[in-house]
């Protein structure tokens, strides 16, 4: 069972990282990589199972009893959010390798993902419609880069929860012209904001502010800094 607990979301290592990019591809995929100390990085992509619910149905029956309060604040955000998916996370390059101490919940409604490291939780509003690119892409998979490429440092909330801001971000979305391609139809839209009615924020704890966009940088060891934003995003795998 603890093949399934990876140990670089316990807290005792999460900790230990200076931050993750956080990627989202085309494909309707997205990328955390978590960033360690000097150039060192761990990767994980994260996906939506066409059954979702029966997925993290089936982790939380293998890790629910070590894991209760990482289910708690997964399950809570998904009573709260009627259209919200739950993506699973998976080494990369090995997609059987499942982390169950991880998740990601998207709602196209509310323009949002929330990340769930444990008890962590990391809110992240999304440009408009980003969250729809995220779970009905449609492109490539290899060899595409990431249409939204943002870094988060520890360095400013020491992996506390946190709420981040579009206003934060210092591209958004790379690709507007993709994005207007998976636009849904206005009648579709109009479907879904008469079968969901608005609900207040999700916070499972009270956030940390999250850093203002001059605040988002990654200082390496050495001294030198680096400002990921100016970095050519690294195209899927």
């Amino acid at each position: 069972m603890t093949q399934y607990i990876h140990p670089q979301f316990t807290p005792e290592i999460l900790t230990t990282y200076q931050g993750y990019h956080l990627q989202i591809f085309s494909s309707g995929r997205a990328k955390v990589t978590l960033q360690g100390e000097g150039r060192s990085q761990v990767h994980y992509y994260a996906e939506a199972p066409k059954r979702d619910r029966e997925a993290l149905a089936r982790q939380k029956a293998r890790t629910g009893q070590v894991l209760r309060d990482h289910y708690r604040i997964v399950d809570q955000l998904l009573e709260t959010l009627p259209d919200g998916r739950v993506l699973r996370f998976y080494e990369q390059s090995n997609r059987n390798n499942t982390a169950d101490n991880a998740h990601m919940v998207v709602s196209i409604e509310r323009d949002c993902l929330w990340l769930v490291m444990v008890e962590v939780v990391h809110t992240w509003h999304l440009p408009t419609p980003l969250a729809q690119l995220l779970l009905m892409g449609q492109g490539p998979k290899t060899g595409v880069p990431s249409v939204f490429n943002e870094y988060m440092s520890s360095l400013e909330h020491d992996w506390e929860d946190a709420i981040f801001e579009v206003d934060h971000y210092q591209y958004g979305v790379r690709d507007q012209s993709l994005l207007q391609e998976t636009r849904l139809s206005q009648k579709t839209l109009a479907l879904q904001t008469a079968s969901h009615p608005t609900m207040s924020p999700v916070t499972p704890r009270e956030p940390q502010s999250a850093p203002s966009r001059t605040q988002l940088h990654h200082e390496y060891p050495d001294g030198s800094l680096v400002d990921p934003y100016e970095e050519v995003p690294a195209p899927e795998d």
